[in-house]
């Protein structure tokens, strides 16, 4: 079992796209590298936030709304163009994409996010 998250989490890491995983209540379970690098902390430390806890400055708490939106009918969403401050300072164009996880009965457990450079440049 071990090896399987630890080969899931391998995979994720690969992904450019900044990508992270949040509960029904809008808090990170986990991220790949590209998020890490650009919010600046490691992983670990992520663990429980809010994205609005992690960039003030964004539409973090439209992104909690629309997680619970999500979560409820289902279904998925593209988020708008979104300024985000990255950790060098440097603000990006970010597009969010998500969609919900569900378990083996069907229950939505909370969303997956891709978060995509729109300045036609790898995430981060």
């Amino acid at each position: 079992m071990q090896e399987n998250i630890s080969l899931l989490q391998i995979l994720i890491d690969s992904i450019p796209d900044a990508i992270f995983i949040m509960d029904k209540n809008g808090r990170i379970e986990g991220v790949n590298r590209s998020f890490e690098d650009a919010i600046g902390q490691p992983g670990a430390t992520l663990n429980g936030k809010t994205l609005k806890d992690l960039n003030p400055a964004s539409s973090g708490e439209l992104i909690n709304w629309l997680n619970t939106i999500i979560s409820s009918l289902e279904g998925s969403a593209k988020i708008p163009l979104d300024q985000i401050k990255y950790a060098d300072g440097g603000v990006r164009d970010i597009v969010f994409n998500m969609i919900p996880y569900l378990s083996s009965s069907g229950e939505c457990l909370g969303t997956i996010g891709r978060g995509i450079r729109c300045d036609g440049k790898k995430t981060p």
